[in-house]
């Protein structure tokens, strides 16, 4: 992952730039002393009718057709991150990533999205190293077949939002560029994002102990493609913040303050009209507001 910048780069870069509670767009919110409640299995009538109204409510869309997503579903484990990429390859049609089965032929989505296929990366990236980003994921799984035929892949882009270290409060200073001094930082990271969906582009985030992939926003939303499951409902509330993770059908929302104060690191795919420059390059291209 040579051509990849590391979060632990942003604790050495200069200049710095400091996530601060005087930011108008900052909300530090953490996920302590949370109550789930409303988790309950929903019908397909349900599904339909929750993911007809996120289309309504989050215009601002990199994923038009709501109705025919099909998550990998996680289940109780915590395997977000495999999830989270796994569903993101799929959404921009890249499963040939996965290698050929032994007629040659794409892996079916059915086989790639099961526990029996997904488990073993899970277990040898991401539970027996501990990691903790996509970074740190990607890494150590680099020799791996999958991930060399991401890294291979001139669209595949990974950006590092928050430090490591000094309690993850550095954020990327390409983020910030071309913002007025003292201007907030957080909305750097906002204007970020916020782009890459207009631009019609699909991201994982690894934010806050979950990882799901961001496909809108509103003013006061994001709206995630996430990995519990298409017929299953659930709401993390925080009550001391009065603020509630949504999961619905497949999709999340949150509050869009936590999730732009909180978010590690990302990984996309370019699309092709952008596919000249390479590497870096393009995410450079990418960061000019």
């Amino acid at each position: 992952m040579d051509r990849f910048r590391r979060r632990s780069d942003i604790d050495t870069e200069r200049p710095m730039f400091r996530k601060s509670t005087r930011d108008a767009e900052y909300n530090d919110l953490e996920y302590f002393g949370t109550e789930v409640r409303n988790n309950r299995d929903i019908t397909d009538d349900e599904k339909t009718k929750y993911r007809q109204t996120f289309q309504i409510d989050f215009p601002n869309r990199s994923l038009q057709n709501l109705l025919n997503y099909n998550c990998l579903d996680q289940g109780p484990d915590g395997a977000c991150m495999v999830a989270c990429l796994f569903n993101l390859i799929n959404l921009n049609n890249k499963n040939a990533h996965h290698g050929l089965d032994k007629r040659k032929r794409i892996k079916s989505w059915a086989k790639l999205k099961s526990a029996r296929y997904w488990s073993s990366f899970y277990k040898k990236y991401v539970v027996k190293p501990q990691s903790v980003d996509f970074g740190e994921m990607l890494d150590i799984a680099q020799n791996d077949k999958l991930v060399k035929n991401l890294l291979n892949d001139p669209s595949f882009q990974y950006v590092p939002i928050s430090s490591q270290g000094v309690r993850e409060t550095l954020v990327n200073k390409e983020l910030i560029a071309g913002e007025k001094k003292g201007s907030s930082v957080i909305a750097g990271v906002r204007k970020f994002f916020e782009k890459l969906i207009d631009d019609g582009i699909m991201v994982g985030v690894s934010w806050n102990g979950h990882a799901r992939v961001l496909i809108g926003y509103n003013d006061k939303e994001v709206l995630f493609a996430d990995s519990w499951g298409n017929n299953y409902q659930q709401e993390t509330f925080m009550p001391n913040l009065k603020i509630s993770d949504f999961f619905k059908a497949g999709f999340s929302t949150v509050d869009k303050r936590s999730f732009y104060s909180n978010v590690k690191d990302c990984i996309f795919f370019v699309p092709p009209q952008s596919s000249e420059t390479s590497g870096v390059d393009r995410v450079e291209e990418l960061l000019k507001f």
